[in-house]
C-alpha cells in the first residue's frame, strides 16, 4: 500500500470572533502530480479552493513547503488546474511561513472571486511516499 501525505491545517480567523480552530487537510488537485495543482482545503465536509486575488510566488512557496514538495516554480491563477468552490481570498504570505494558516487572508468575496479565479501551484519535487504496510 502506498500512502500519500495529507497535510493538516489549523485555521484561526482573528477577524471572526466566533471562529473555532479546526483541523483541515490541504491538497493539490486537478493535475496528475502530487506537487502541482489547485490549492484546496477541507472545510465543513467539502474541499474548498483559494481565490487567485493577490496570489503570487510567495504564497505558492508556503504551500510547496507545507506539502513537502520542495520550492515553488510557479503560482497559477485563472483556474489553470480547474475550478472549485472558493473559500479563501487575498492570501498574503511573505514566503517565509511554514504553513498557509500563518499567512494573512480574508474569507471569499463574491465581488472578486468566481469559479474562474482558483489559485494553484507548481512545485519542484514530489512528496515522500513509501510502502508503510509494515507499520500497520
Amino acid at each position: 500500500m502506498i500512502l500519500t501525505p495529507i497535510h493538516t491545517v489549523n485555521w484561526l480567523n482573528l477577524q471572526t470572533p466566533s471562529w473555532v480552530c479546526s483541523q483541515m487537510p490541504l491538497r493539490l488537485q486537478g493535475n496528475n502530480s502530487e506537487c502541482s495543482g489547485r490549492v484546496e482545503l477541507w472545510y465543513r465536509g467539502f474541499w474548498r479552493s483559494v481565490c487567485d486575488d493577490s496570489w503570487d510566488l510567495r504564497d505558492a512557496q508556503v504551500v510547496c513547503r507545507q506539502m513537502g514538495c520542495g520550492t515553488a516554480l510557479e503560482a497559477h491563477g485563472n483556474s489553470t488546474f480547474g475550478e472549485g468552490t472558493i473559500w479563501l481570498n487575498e492570501v498574503n504570505c511573505t514566503g517565509d511561513e511554514l504553513h498557509l494558516w500563518d499567512c494573512p487572508y480574508s474569507l471569499q468575496s463574491q465581488r472578486s472571486c468566481t469559479h474562474k479565479t482558483n489559485a494553484g501551484v507548481t512545485c519542484t519535487a514530489a512528496p515522500a511516499t513509501g510502502n508503510f504496510d509494515s507499520i500497520f
